[in-house]
């Protein structure tokens, strides 16, 4: 049995609607001259009270070089936890990319997040990246 023209064009219609989906959920967070900064509210996520979850991108115009990683790096992915009450956050998965989005290598440090004493690693700086990022999910949050 052949399928009718408009299954197939229903499917293909179906098919962008979800991958458009997927391409809308990074939002820019900071457009400078060296790097796209973008944060991912299709995965936001507030699980306690005060904690957030939320991924990041940083993608370079030029690459660069990280110490311990042998090749050049045009993006990176990092999962964060903040937490919106004592402004202090963590890295909880970071993945780098090379040319072509090809993955080079990725960290995870869910396992050392156990103990609520190293929850929260570093503190928020004024005009950092994850303040950037907090402060333009906040939005999403409350919505």
């Amino acid at each position: 049995m052949k399928p009718s023209c408009g299954f197939i064009f229903l499917l293909l219609f179906s098919g962008l609607l979800i991958a458009q989906g997927k391409d809308n959920s990074w939002i820019i967070v900071k457009n400078t001259a060296g790097y796209l900064l973008q944060a991912d509210i299709s995965t936001l996520k507030k699980k306690e009270k005060a904690d957030v979850y939320v991924w990041g991108l940083q993608s370079y115009k030029e690459p660069i070089v990280i110490e311990g990683i042998g090749s050049r790096i045009y993006k990176v992915k990092t999962y964060y936890l903040i937490n919106t009450e004592l402004l202090k956050y963590s890295i909880l998965k970071v993945t780098y990319y090379g040319s072509e989005n090809r993955r080079i290598t990725e960290f995870s440090y869910f396992d050392e997040m156990q103990q609520q004493s190293a929850r929260y690693n570093y503190p928020i700086l004024p005009g950092s990246d994850v303040e950037a990022i907090y402060n333009t999910t906040a939005k999403y949050l409350t919505n």
